[in-house]
């Protein structure tokens, strides 16, 4: 065969059939645009998303290094630091915690650091230098807020804390600060070398070998390796070069770089959602290109009479798409990356707010964008491609877009309608009708996927599960990331202040002591039933060492909680019956179950429990009721191998003298909120400032934002799909009537009306609806539920709802659609004549 040079020629009728199909062009560049609009979104917010929450993962690890060791010697980091594994090394003294009442509510470390280490752990100064002479000092803002001082260097910094059991109190010069990181689980003051070297000389003894919580002097070291790849498996690698045994040496992988900073779940819902975005895309695309192809086959067989191979037709095809994306990517790109933008203050609530969110000109996420849209459209092609390429000249002339094959002819008695004849006109375009009808049905399940995830949150589900009462007051050391909790905080000052508020209608108090109980036959025995169940909780080390403890002394670790009346109503009772006036009576106890889970009692109802309340004061219980105190107004602590033991209040104060709650709550009547949140605040900040005020207000301020994002975001994911269904529905009416203009004018010149030929036209609209409604409503519920579930699980304020709602909403905006289209597109085409559009046999 002759090898004709004639890519010119199909290049040229390519770009005439482009002039030549103006209208349908403008739709291809917008179906083009906001199938890169989609992924350009979704990309660059994904991309966002897991970079800062890598970025927050590192910040609440406290470092940016692969890897460390923590509490070692000088003699283990000197082996360490030679290793040829480590590409970078740096290191820290820990010297001690600061004891300011001012810094009660701000955990802050001292510590000395070079500067390397300080940078790794986001806390070197932004404004000075690190410390240099003895008394030098930097810290972050954060710090300098609690204890009230202006960011200024010079400024004389007081601290107090304890070195080896000995109290230091001393004056420092700040050298240097930096923006304190709210995610930290605590601040950083660095102080100099001398000053380390003077309080906290480097010790030679081993972790295991000091006294328990004295860490003075050892060395916490951050490592960098070659990459972050199988951190976990370096370390431990490392951990065997120098020969450091892991009962001795604590050492660990940081879980920003190990988890990737996505799961499993988060890389399932994005290739969900890119293969959601790759079929709405092509559906449209497709549906346009091979609704074009069959309105210009003659053409295309007529090309093929004078030698134009198949190969040749579906470049035809293929540069027709490529010209128009030529046009739809560059404004795909570009909307995509103003979408995203648009959007980020919503999406900041997947890391609460804390870490910022930024969107850059990543060269990377538009490639991927364009490559993906350009993926799209070229499958969108194949077969319009194909049915330009297969038909031979002589199909050409009679091809009409029916399925080929000889079908038994039914002779039909019914009444022909117009009805019947709409569903007889859609049987002959099935693909252009499941197409049409799968595009408009995208939408629809995405916004009844968003609606039912928003509908199924529960506010007072979301609060409670947080807060239980409009005001709660604790020693800010409960809900912080301090070790040791302060359960007797709450003063006799803050009662009083509370107790007096205006508008008060409810208070209670809750009261709690950690305590090792003596375990009976009975409790000891479903102790060990629970440990041998959830076995693979008490593999560690710490975990065995409370297990052999258990077994060898059976004693339980326990927390002792006293409730008055009010708190009492806020207990989970799994089973039995609340009753205060026998909790009251000084008989009974409450006894908690497992807390991995409930099911598993260390007691039953009835058991005997003693408790020992030290000084020789034993004392035995019943168990009135199996449950537990809400996490909520707890000590936010949880026991290894014991129970919660639950009393009246009554019954606590009287077996433990000179005690203080553990925490205080209250409830406002609403007109007097905001002012009963500002007195106790004010009281807080100023009066007592190692206690924390929480207000249901500020739960209930989040839960809104969690809502609106969902809101927002969903919500123009489905407006954007919906315009592509739109499109693609918009499209196929408008072409199916103008390509049909010879075979409407036949049909009234045998008698059918204008209204007839109308009102046929509206049903085949109609029933597009009609298609869309019910594939939603019988599939998309499932896939919603599907959806859903698999991306809110877990969540204590979620309650799946079955709702049709969004689509039943959405169904008059269709309809209208459906009745006013075919109008406008008949009113349009008859323009022409009835004699003019007989004639026209093109067409």
């Amino acid at each position: 065969m002759l090898n004709v040079k004639n890519r010119e020629v199909i290049n040229r009728i390519s770009k005439r059939i482009l002039l030549n199909n103006r209208r349908r062009n403008i739709i291809v560049i917008l179906a083009i645009m906001l199938t890169c609009v989609l992924f350009t979104s979704l990309l660059t917010i994904g991309d966002s998303i897991m970079e800062a929450s890598q970025h927050e993962a590192m910040h609440q690890v406290g470092t940016s290094a692969h890897a460390g060791f923590k509490h070692i010697i000088q003699k283990q980091y000197n082996i360490a630091a030679k290793d040829t594994g480590i590409k970078k090394i740096s290191y820290n003294i820990f010297i001690s915690q600061a004891e300011d009442q001012k810094l009660k509510k701000r955990p802050t470390e001292i510590r000395y650091s070079e500067a390397q280490s300080a940078k790794w752990e986001f806390s070197y100064p932004t404004a000075g230098r690190m410390p240099r002479y003895y008394k030098d000092i930097a810290t972050s803002t954060l710090v300098l807020d609690s204890l009230g001082l202006p960011y200024k260097l010079g400024e004389k910094i007081r601290l107090e804390f304890t070195v080896h059991k000995k109290k230091i109190k001393d004056t420092f010069t700040l050298c240097g600060y930096w923006k304190g990181d709210v995610l930290a689980g605590a601040q950083e003051v660095w102080v100099s070398k001398a000053y380390c070297n003077k309080v906290a000389t480097v010790t030679a003894n081993p972790l295991h070998q000091v006294e328990i919580g004295d860490c003075a002097g050892l060395i916490d070291t951050n490592i960098w390796f070659s990459n972050s790849w199988n951190i976990q498996g370096k370390i431990n690698a490392l951990m065997k070069r120098c020969n450091f045994k892991p009962s001795e040496v604590h050492y660990g992988a940081n879980w920003a770089y190990t988890s990737e900073a996505v799961d499993a779940k988060s890389l399932l819902f994005i290739g969900i959602m890119g293969l959601l975005i790759v079929f709405s895309g092509y559906l449209i695309i497709y549906n346009i290109f091979y609704i074009s192809v069959v309105k210009d086959i003659q053409f295309y067989g007529l090309l093929k009479t004078i030698g134009t191979t198949g190969k040749q037709l579906k470049i035809i095809v293929r540069n027709q798409a490529i010209t128009l994306s030529i046009i739809g990517i560059p404004l795909g790109l570009v909307s995509g990356w103003f979408i995203s933008k648009l959007l980020l203050p919503f999406l900041r609530q997947f890391t609460d707010g804390l870490i910022e969110l930024k969107i850059t000109f990543h060269p990377v996420i538009f490639i991927g964008a364009l490559l993906f849209t350009l993926l799209t459209i070229y499958l969108s092609c194949i077969r319009p491609g194909r049915l330009a390429s297969k038909v031979s000249p002589i199909e050409a002339i009679n091809y009409t877009g029916q399925n080929k094959g000889i079908k038994t002819v039914k002779k039909k008695t019914g009444k022909i309608n117009t009805f019947s004849m709409a569903v007889a006109n859609l049987k002959r375009g099935k693909k252009q009708f499941i197409a049409v009808v799968l595009s408009l049905s995208l939408s629809l399940i995405l916004l009844n996927s968003v609606y039912t995830l928003v509908n199924g949150f529960d506010m007072n589900k979301f609060v409670s599960g947080l807060i239980l009462s409009d005001f709660s007051v604790s020693d800010a050391s409960i809900t912080g990331t301090d070790f040791n909790k302060n359960l007797e905080g709450v003063t006799a000052g803050v009662i009083k202040k509370v107790e007096g508020l205006k508008g008060l209608r409810d208070v209670g108090k809750v009261y709690a002591k950690e305590c090792d109980q003596k375990a009976s036959e009975t409790g000891y025995r479903n102790a060990m039933k629970i440990v041998h169940h959830f076995k693979e909780r008490y593999l560690n080390k710490n975990q065995k060492s409370c297990l052999e403890y258990v077994k060898t002394t059976k004693i339980l670790d326990t927390y002792v909680y006293g409730v008055d009346k009010y708190t009492s109503k806020q207990l989970d009772i799994y089973e039995g019956k609340m009753d205060f006036n026998k909790l009251k009576s000084g008989k009974y106890v409450i006894v908690s179950g497992y807390a991995a889970d409930e099911k598993y009692h260390y007691y039953d109802i009835g058991d005997t429990v003693t408790i020992n309340y030290g000084r020789g004061n034993i004392k035995k219980y019943k168990v009135l009721a199996i449950g537990d105190i809400p996490d909520s107004i707890s000590a936010h602590e949880f026991t290894n191998i014991g129970p919660n033991l639950i009393l009246a209040d009554n019954e606590y104060k009287k077996n433990y003298s000179s005690v203080q709650p553990l925490m205080i709550n209250f409830d406002v009547k609403d007109k007097y909120l905001n002012k009963a949140k500002q007195e106790i605040n004010d009281y807080c900040n100023h009066v007592a400032a190692n206690l924390k005020l929480v207000s249901k207000s500020t739960y209930t301020a989040q839960y809104h934002q969690v809502e609106v994002m969902f809101i927002v975001v969903g919500g123009a994911l489905s407006f954007i799909l919906a315009l592509i269904g739109i499109l693609n529905f918009f499209n196929s009416t408008v072409t199916s009537i103008l390509n049909r203009r010879r075979e409407f004018a036949m049909l009234q010149a045998v008698g059918m009306t204008g209204k007839q030929l109308k009102s046929m036209v509206r049903c085949e609209s109609f029933v597009y609806v009609a298609a869309t409604f019910l594939i939603t409503a019988i599939f998309g519920s499932g896939i919603a539920y599907i959806a859903v579930t698999s991306i809110i699980s877990g969540a204590w304020y979620f309650t799946y709802k079955f709702t049709l709602l969004p689509i039943i909403l959405c169904m008059p905006f269709l309809l209208l659609i459906a009745y006013y289209l075919p109008s406008l597109c008949y009113n349009d085409m008859c323009k022409e004549s009835l004699v003019e559009r007989l004639r026209n046999k093109e067409e």
